[in-house]
C-alpha cells in the first residue's frame, strides 16, 4: 500500500488532526504489510479527510503516514469487541496438605 500523505513530527500530525479531520466511529482490522512499530492494537481508527477514509500509521520514528482504507475493507464500529480467543484449559488450585 501506498501512502497518500507522509506527516513528520508529533506537532505536524496534531496540526492534521485538527485541520478538518473527522473521527468516524469505525475502525479496521491491522493490516500485515504496513509496517508500524509503536501499535499493538489489533484495530486502527478509520478518519474522514477530504471526503476519503483514510488511516494513519507511525511507520517510523516521529514518521506518520496516511493510508486511504482499501476498497471492501470491513469497517468494524469503535466500541464492537473483537473475536473472543480461545480459553486455555481451567487451572485448578493446588492442594496442599
Amino acid at each position: 500500500m501506498k501512502p497518500i500523505k507522509t506527516i513528520r513530527g508529533y506537532s505536524a500530525y496534531a496540526r492534521w488532526l485538527a485541520d478538518g479531520v473527522q473521527e468516524t466511529g469505525m475502525e479496521i482490522d491491522r493490516i500485515s504489510g504496513i509496517p508500524s512499530p509503536y501499535s499493538y492494537s489489533p484495530r486502527w481508527t478509520v478518519y474522514d479527510w477530504r471526503n476519503r477514509l483514510v488511516f494513519v500509521r507511525e511507520t517510523a520514528h516521529r514518521t506518520y503516514q496516511v493510508f486511504e482504507v482499501p476498497p471492501g475493507m470491513e469497517l468494524h464500529s469503535a466500541g464492537e469487541e473483537e473475536t473472543p480467543r480461545p480459553v486455555g484449559p481451567k487451572r485448578v488450585p493446588l492442594e496442599r496438605d
